[in-house]
């Protein structure tokens, strides 16, 4: 894929291609902004660009080459992705679904040091970079200081706030991705999920810029139901099965990311049941859900978490 596949996005992608262009490859870049809005697709574009076979002059790298199907696939030997997918293979059985931990860090800090097997450069993408404990960014922060020039660093993360400020300062380039605007985002429902006009709309406005968002507003099949409106009603009965939901998921939830997607279910019906009929009940709910997903995206136990939102919704 090239840098135009990259939508709504248009400042972040003109420093790419420029940095692309150039000739430059910065060793440190981070890439920041929420989930959903285009930022590993950046990553992985701008990786293929530096080891495509027949790169273009304007658009980046070619897309079909076996290099850029490798990076793509994440199966290029000179393009590692570090993520929860990752720390899985490496750990097996003993893996964590909170933190990326310095024990997944400790054989791939040697293999960074090669030389790359084929390509011009190496390139190590950390994805969710906000999700290091603290131990495993002090582990990286060395190869960072002391990095190979053959070596491009992309760490993707929601804030910088989230990462040591001593790898901040460290970052060669800060690349900022903003929400996707609403046309942008119904014109990628469109185009990757094949949906009419009609459904993208209310599925791209629901989802506040982010892809990841509609992605589970589709799955969870409330484009359809946004088209034609609610028709859900808020009863005593109601609050005892969200109590008992939360509850039940509490004793089954183990990956941080599991409870997000959860609490952005509940986020979408709570929605529609106050804009369907509006109370200060209701509105304390949304608060306390708004709460727990900042407690969530500030790293505190999920299960604390769903404990605080039971006490408060019960």
């Amino acid at each position: 894929m090239g840098f135009s596949e990259i939508i709504g996005q248009d400042r972040a992608v003109s420093i790419l291609r420029r940095l692309w262009s150039a000739g430059k490859q910065p060793q440190f870049m981070l890439f920041l902004g929420m989930p959903g809005v285009g930022r590993k697709l950046a990553a992985v574009s701008y990786a293929q660009a530096l080891l495509c076979e027949n790169p273009d002059k304007s658009k980046g790298a070619c897309g079909v080459c076996k290099t850029c199907n490798l990076v793509e696939k994440g199966g290029h030997p000179d393009c590692m992705v570090i993520d929860f997918s990752y720390q899985q293979k490496m750990r097996k059985k003993d893996s964590s679904g909170l933190h990326l931990t310095i024990d997944t860090l400790r054989e791939t800090v040697s293999l960074l040091r090669r030389k790359p097997f084929s390509g011009p450069c190496s390139i190590c993408l950390v994805d969710g970079a906000e999700d290091l404990t603290i131990p495993a960014q002090v582990s990286l922060l060395k190869i960072l200081e002391e990095a190979p020039g053959h070596l491009c660093w992309i760490w993707i993360a929601v804030s910088e706030d989230r990462l040591l400020p001593t790898i901040v300062s460290r970052a060669n380039f800060k690349v900022y991705f903003q929400p996707l605007d609403e046309d942008s985002l119904a014109s990628v429902l469109i185009k990757r999920f094949g949906l009419g006009e009609e459904q993208a709309r209310p599925a791209a406005r629901m989802s506040r810029g982010s892809l990841e968002r509609a992605q589970i507003i589709m799955e969870k099949k409330s484009v359809k139901a946004s088209a034609a409106g609610p028709a859900v009603s808020w009863t005593p009965a109601q609050a005892l099965t969200l109590s008992q939901r939360i509850a039940r998921f509490r004793n089954l939830a183990s990956a941080r990311k599991d409870v997000g997607e959860f609490l952005e279910e509940l986020e979408l019906e709570l929605l529609w049941l106050w804009r369907d009929k509006p109370s200060p009940q209701q509105l304390g709910r949304l608060e306390a859900l708004l709460k727990a997903r900042q407690d969530i995206e500030a790293n505190v136990t999920p299960a604390l978490v769903l404990e605080h939102l039971l006490l408060k919704l019960g």
